[in-house]
């Protein structure tokens, strides 16, 4: 899904996203795009993913937890390709549930077994934006949410210090 006109030309130059929860579903936007469930219906969803978007910010995620065994608890992960090194923050915000945990992992070059190094991971209590400075190495990004099923989560790698404008959002 596309968040916003701005961003396309970017977008177009940033590597794929790709949403992995049991079946793998790749976004034909780029870093800076946005994945998500089709939940056309969710405004909510599509109000958080403007408000947190920071036009110079490296990538995000969303989605709704599911889970096909029928458990209470269900993660999604959501690998964000060749993100820029530096410092950034991670914003993220919930909600359907109490908190949902959400994990900033790294996977580099050298390391392409599957694993992941984690960079940092902090509760989201929901009805609250949480921000988790991180340091990017390079490359392989995934951002990670676990959390009760049917909970709906949002993440967005933006510029270090930088603040959403409510105001922003229709």
């Amino acid at each position: 899904m596309l968040r916003h006109h701005v961003h396309m030309t970017r977008m177009l130059t940033r590597s794929m996203a790709a949403l992995l929860t049991g079946l793998v579903v790749v976004a034909t936007a780029g870093c800076t795009g946005t994945v998500t469930q089709d939940r056309g219906e969710d405004a909510w969803t599509h109000r958080m993913e403007v408000l947190l978007s920071d036009p110079h910010g490296d990538g995000g995620a969303s989605a709704t937890l599911t889970s096909e065994s029928g458990t209470k608890t269900a993660s999604a992960l959501v690998e964000l390709s060749t993100v820029d090194p530096g410092r950034f923050d991670v914003l993220s915000v919930c909600r359907g549930s109490g908190v949902v945990r959400v994990s900033v992992l790294h996977r580099s070059p050298e390391n392409n077994s599957g694993t992941f190094k984690p960079l940092t991971s902090r509760n989201v209590v929901c009805g609250a934006t949480t921000r988790l400075p991180i340091t990017i190495p390079s490359h392989d990004v995934v951002l990670k949410a676990t959390g009760p099923t049917g909970s709906d989560w949002v993440a967005e790698i933006v510029t270090r210090g930088w603040e959403p404008q409510p105001d922003s959002v229709e």
